[in-house]
């Protein structure tokens, strides 16, 4: 019969059980007591990765990326959801540009609750019908995060 999990400590080794960093060994690095959740780092070719620990069913270790910096950095941006702006730098200078929260395509509070994170589309128009590419990203601070990795400026008062 094995022990049941309350919480994580300082420096506790744990194994990932479910998610994408599954098998992978992970070091706590800030806990609170009797707290389901941490933060933690696991090495990944040679590499510390910031993942947030969380303990799920049957005292499970889940990991995910800790995105707590990048959400702190971008918490005063303001955020343009459902309106169509135009690129005016990077590569797709001149195409339009609009995000949408996927939660407001759902149907049924079911499906909201289910819905995650934000689509980028970029198109040649501003319907988002001619060409349009899209990228899923996390949250709005994934948006900003995107659109400086590209080179992007954006005009959303056009």
């Amino acid at each position: 019969m094995s022990e049941l999990v309350v919480g994580f400590q300082v420096g506790q080794r744990v194994t990932v059980m479910e998610g994408p960093f599954m098998t992978l060994e992970a070091v706590v690095m800030e806990a609170e007591e009797n707290s389901t959740t941490a933060k933690g780092g696991i090495v990944i070719f040679g590499k510390t990765v910031g993942v947030t620990l969380t303990i799920g069913a049957e005292s499970r270790v889940i990991a995910e990326l800790d995105r707590s910096e990048e959400i702190a950095r971008h918490a005063g941006a303001t955020r343009y959801y459902g309106i169509v702006g135009r690129v005016v730098a990077g590569a797709d200078a001149g195409r339009c540009i609009r995000v949408d929260r996927m939660q407001d395509f759902a149907e049924t509070p079911e499906e909201r609750a289910l819905a995650k994170g934000d689509m980028i589309r970029i198109a040649d128009d501003p319907a988002m019908e001619i060409a349009c590419r899209c990228e899923w990203v996390e949250d709005w601070a994934a948006v900003e995060e995107t659109l400086l990795r590209d080179g992007h400026r954006v005009d959303w008062h056009m």
